[in-house]
C-alpha cells in the first residue's frame, strides 16, 4: 500500500510537472506570436512612414521646380523687356538721325 501511494505520489508530481512544462510552452508560444504580430505592425508602420517621407520629398521637389520655373519666367520677362527697350532706343536714335540728316542727293 505504501508502495502504491509512493508510485501514485510520483505520478501526480510528474503530471504536475508536465502541466507546468505545458503551461510554460504555451506562454512561450503566446509571447512568440505576440512578438511576430508586433514585428508585422512595426514593419507596416515603417513602410507607411517611408511612403509618407517619399510623398513629402516629391512635394518639396515639386515646389522647388515651380519656384525655379517662376524665377526663369521672371528672368525671361526681364530680358525681353530689356531687349524691347534697347530696340525702342535704337529706333529712336535712328529716327533722330534720319530727321537731322540732309536728304540723300538725287542721282542724275
Amino acid at each position: 500500500n505504501a508502495r502504491r501511494a509512493l508510485i501514485r505520489s510520483k505520478r501526480d508530481q510528474s503530471a504536475e510537472l508536465q502541466n507546468v512544462i505545458d503551461t510554460n510552452k504555451e506562454l512561450k508560444r503566446a509571447k512568440a506570436e505576440e512578438s511576430k504580430q508586433r514585428i508585422v505592425a512595426l514593419e507596416a508602420q515603417s513602410r507607411e512612414l517611408r511612403q509618407q517621407h517619399l510623398r513629402q520629398q516629391h512635394f518639396h521637389a515639386q515646389l522647388i521646380r515651380e519656384a525655379n520655373d517662376q524665377v526663369k519666367q521672371v528672368a525671361d520677362d526681364g530680358r525681353q523687356n530689356t531687349a524691347r527697350r534697347r530696340k525702342m532706343l535704337h529706333d529712336t536714335v535712328i529716327a533722330d538721325k534720319a530727321a537731322d540728316a540732309p536728304p540723300p542727293p538725287l542721282s542724275a
